[in-house]
């Protein structure tokens, strides 16, 4: 019989998915019986992110609870706080010996372990009680800058002898299977998951299957901003030719959350200026759209964009996709190169080179039409990245945890 535990989650960040995959283990921890006691650490700015009434389910239940981490602190984790990653790593494993302090029995949870890790590397005084983690940046001998990997391999010898942290959770399953086996025999592969209930991911997954309509619908969607690629895209589809261009829509649904408000103004000239040349039917709708707003428009679309210009880590845009049957025109390095060239999941490129993605887009949607990606085969690889399963699969590393 699995053993009771008791949890910190520590999490002092509160953009793009971290609100999601809080959401995701207290809606499921509730109704666990594993779960004694949930202690949840958030940034000081969670409740203005808080759109589905995750502190009220926190609030009214026995075993949960909450604090708001320092201002210090959440501001060190911030990306683009300035600091070097050692700095954030020694912040954050500070903080994480002052939680095991005050709550003794505990295992100790931290969403973003890649900087934490190496903090404890550095850090080798005994810690009062467990802790462990989840790594995001994933393919490391894939990336082109390899100090993620020497990080990786240092903190991860170093760890080898510690006992407080005797599992690291991973979303790199290459490194898991393939790394050095004095490092990985205490890691773990976990599948990243999408952040939404298990309803809303079976609605993804019943999706229309077959191109339907005369044009091609090309849909960009998330967290807006230059590295995304927007500027990228915009050139591209000037470039198709007249024939193609009728013959295919984009839609941009979004929030541009990076840069000053020059650079979203200048964005929003270059949209207007490209609808008003009426060469390609563009559509760019700035605002947040909820989880079904997004299955709706995924179930309307039949590819999606991922036109990162050199994005490392992991994303959830590939699951969304497969998910719903749509193949993905992406970055042809990192993470999501690499996962995407695995799983035949679409078609790759360098979105910084506005022809090669042109190209890439009129392949996509020529593959849509002659039914090159079969839903299903997309939709396979999907499944294994429910939060049902990334909750079982968490739930068990953490019950190891406890011996």
């Amino acid at each position: 019989m699995p053993r009771p535990l008791d949890i910190i989650y520590f999490d002092p960040e509160c953009s793009g998915y971290h609100p999601g995959h809080v959401k995701l283990l207290v809606d499921r921890a509730v109704r666990d019986p594993r779960i004694v006691t949930a202690h949840f650490v958030l940034a000081p700015e969670f409740r203005a992110y808080d759109s589905q009434g995750i502190l009220e389910t926190i609030q009214s239940n026995s075993k949960f609870s909450y604090e708001y981490c320092s201002r210090s602190v959440a501001d060190a984790c911030k990306p683009g706080s300035g600091l070097r990653m050692r700095q954030v790593g020694a912040i954050r494993w500070s903080e994480v010996r002052r939680l095991l302090r005050g709550h003794p029995g505990s295992i100790l949870f931290d969403s973003l372990f890649d900087a934490t890790i190496l903090g404890a590397a550095l850090d080798r005084r005994q810690v009062p009680g467990v802790a462990t983690g989840i790594i995001h940046f994933c393919a490391p001998a894939l990336l082109s800058n390899n100090v993620w990997k020497k990080l990786r391999l240092q903190a991860g010898y170093l760890l080898a002898r510690r006992k407080e942290i005797p599992l690291v959770l991973s979303f790199d399953r290459l490194f898991v299977e393939t790394g050095p086996r004095c490092i990985v025999d205490r890691w773990r592969w976990v599948p990243d998951p999408l952040p939404i209930s298990q309803h809303q991911f079976d609605r993804l997954l019943s999706t229309r299957d077959a191109f339907t309509g005369d044009k091609v619908k090309f849909l960009l969607f998330g967290s807006l901003g230059r590295r995304k690629g927007l500027f990228t895209t915009l050139e591209a589809i000037e470039r198709f030719d007249t024939s193609f261009a009728r013959q295919v829509s984009v839609r941009i649904l979004g929030m541009y959350s990076e840069g000053d408000a020059e650079e979203l103004s200048r964005f929003r000239a270059t949209v207007a200026r490209v609808q008003k040349t009426g060469h390609v039917d563009l559509r760019f709708e700035e605002r947040f759209a909820s989880e079904d707003e997004l299955i709706d428009a995924l179930d309307e679309c039949d590819v999606v964009l991922a036109p990162y210009l050199h994005h490392e880590g992991v994303s959830s845009v590939p699951i969304w996709a497969a998910a719903a049957g749509r193949p993905i025109v992406t970055q042809n390095s990192g993470w999501i190169g690499h996962e995407v060239a695995s799983n035949k999941l679409g078609v790759l490129c360098n979105p910084a080179n506005f022809d090669e993605l042109s190209h890439a887009m009129v392949t996509a949607a020529k593959g849509v039409r002659n039914m090159v990606w079969q839903p299903e085969q997309l939709r396979r690889f999907a499944a294994g990245h429910s939060a049902d399963h990334f909750y079982s699969s968490v739930i068990s590393a953490l019950s190891q945890c406890t011996g």
